[in-house]
Order: C-alpha cells, then structure tokens, then sequence
C-alpha cells in the first residue's frame, strides 16, 4: 500500500519544478524584451544623431592655373543641419555653409587652406608660389578687412604652407585673372567625385554672368563690409 504522504511530496516537487520552469521562461522572455528595446533605442538614437549632424562632402577639381600647369586640388565643404520651426510646423534641412578646405601640392610642397572666405581663384605669383583670391563676405567683417576696391581677399601662404596672410588689397597682377576653382560647396550627392575643368564651367554657369565671379574685376566694389576706425 502506498504512503499518502510521499505521493504529496512528489505532487509539491513537481509544482515547485513547474513554478521554476515558468519563471526561467518569463526571465528569458523579459531579456529579450529588454535586448530588443535597448538595441531599438540605441538604433533611434544612431539615426537621429547621423541625420541631424553636419555633413562634410569632399571632392577633388583638376584646376588649370595662371601659368598653364594643371593642379590636382582636394576641397571639402559643410552642410549645417537646419532644425526651422515657423510656427505651422517644422522643417528639417541642410543648408550650406562657406567653410570650406582646400588642399594641394605645388612644387612637391603642400599647402592647406581651411577658412570661411569664398575662394575662387589659385594663381602662382610671379616668384612662384602659390596665392588664393577670395570673395569676403563673412569672413571680411570678422577680420575687419578694409572696403577696399577691387574687393577681394588675397591669401598669401606662410613658410609652412598651413597659415595665411593678407594684404589690405590684392595685387594688381592678379587683375582679370579667370576664376578656375567652383565657388561654394558641391551637392551632397556629388560627394567623393573627381572634376573637371569642364565640370566647373558647367557647375558655375548660373553665376558666371556676373564679371567679378567670371574673374577677378578691378572694379569690384565692396559689398556687405564696414568700415572701421
């Protein structure tokens, strides 16, 4: 005859085996629940972060300069990312900025200018070495550059080829030289490609009607500047 009282034990063991089986399931279950909230949070964060970030596009411009030599240049723009909020909604964009990078090697010497002025011209002065010309704007107002006619900014390049200097007034050498650089930043979409002379023209032809961005005009007057005492 068997005891009642070992058949209750084997009863309560099997509950207490069941009772631990369920919860290893619900920790299991509530670990991937966890798992799968941190990885989609971390993924939310991630995509937020890559699309509402500035955005560097970087591209290389075969440049033909002043003296009949080709040059091979390596330039990078920004796109700042525009959070607009006119009331009735909000508007996500990128807009373009005038920072900008420009890289080259002349004379197996490189050269690196990264500023905020509008260049437009690489020219090789008459001792040979490399000068930039450039269109103010921004940049004129915070280095209190003069309003001077033509109004352009020379950048003339210090023995380490990474800082620039300026004189109050480009060179008259420099007048009516072609623009041989495109102004401004290229599209995000054209990102890491390679240019041309052509490819310029092309990409510049909605401005080049104007004759002080077709080439360096003496007669440029000062646009947007201040004089200062």
């Amino acid at each position: 005859m068997s005891n009642p009282f070992d058949s209750s034990q084997e009863f309560e063991a099997q509950r207490e085996k069941a009772r631990q089986e369920a919860a290893e399931r619900r920790a299991k279950q509530n670990w991937f629940a966890r798992h799968w909230f941190i990885s989609s949070l971390a993924l939310l964060i991630g995509s937020y972060s890559f699309f509402t970030r500035d955005r560097t596009v970087r591209w290389e411009e075969e440049v033909m300069l002043n003296t009949g030599e080709k040059l091979i240049v390596k330039r990078s723009g920004v796109y700042e990312f525009v959070l607009l909020d006119a009331g009735d909604g909000r508007s996500l964009f990128y807009r373009r900025t005038d920072k900008q990078m420009i890289e080259f090697k002349y004379n197996s010497k490189a050269y690196r200018y990264s500023e905020i002025a509008v260049v437009q011209l690489i020219a090789i002065d008459p001792s040979g070495i490399p000068t930039l010309v450039a269109r103010p704007y921004d940049w004129g107002y915070r280095n209190k550059f003069p309003c001077v006619t033509p109004y352009y900014v020379q950048f003339k390049p210090n023995s380490d080829g990474q800082s620039w200097t300026w004189p109050n007034q480009i060179e008259a050498w420099l007048y009516s030289l072609p623009t041989n650089l495109i102004i401004g930043t290229v599209d995000m979409a054209d990102d890491r490609k390679k240019f041309k002379s052509e490819d310029r023209m092309r990409l510049n032809a909605s401005i080049l009607r104007y004759a002080d961005i077709a080439a360096i005009d003496p007669l440029r007057k000062p646009q947007g500047c201040v004089e200062r005492n």
